[in-house]
């Protein structure tokens, strides 16, 4: 036996031993965790932000879809909206998960919220001329200016 195989057997026997020890003990109660853990009530603005990123992130993916179609078809009028559903998103995700994780803080989250709404806007922009030619498009651009509107109730109750 090599030294790497010990070093790999001896951690998970150590690792098998203490799962067993934790267990057998009965310290660890999986019962309790409700009790222990701190629950966090989310504001009425927070869930409305939470919903519409949510929104925004699958019609966003819908659009972007289509748009890869279109392109794909030597369509290539889509392709800078593609490419502002495809800035925006990572933004979007990343506010949502931020607000719904409540970790960060305030001051990053409002860096964040002021960024994620300049994405919302440049996205929605560049949607309009194909709102009235394709659902995805009008779909995206709802939803983005859902988000812009939810960004800001949020921004102001921070």
């Amino acid at each position: 036996m090599d030294r790497r195989q010990f070093v790999s057997t001896a951690g998970i026997v150590a690792g098998t031993a203490i799962a067993s020890n934790v267990m057998a003990s009965g310290k660890h109660d999986h019962h309790n965790h409700d009790k222990m853990v701190k629950k966090r009530k989310i504001s009425k603005v927070e869930q409305a932000l939470l919903d519409t990123t949510a929104h925004c992130a699958t019609t966003g993916k819908i659009c972007i879809t289509h748009c890869l179609d279109n392109l794909a078809a030597g369509n290539t009028s889509m392709a800078e909206c593609q490419q502002a559903v495809l800035a925006m998103l990572p933004v979007v995700d990343a506010l949502h998960s931020n607000v719904s994780y409540n970790k960060a803080s305030k001051k990053n989250l409002k860096m964040l919220a002021e960024t994620c709404l300049s994405f919302c806007e440049a996205c929605l922009k560049t949607c309009e001329p194909h709102v009235k030619h394709h659902k995805e498009c009008a779909d995206c651009a709802q939803s983005c200016k859902d988000c812009i509107s939810a960004i800001k109730k949020y921004m102001a109750a921070m």
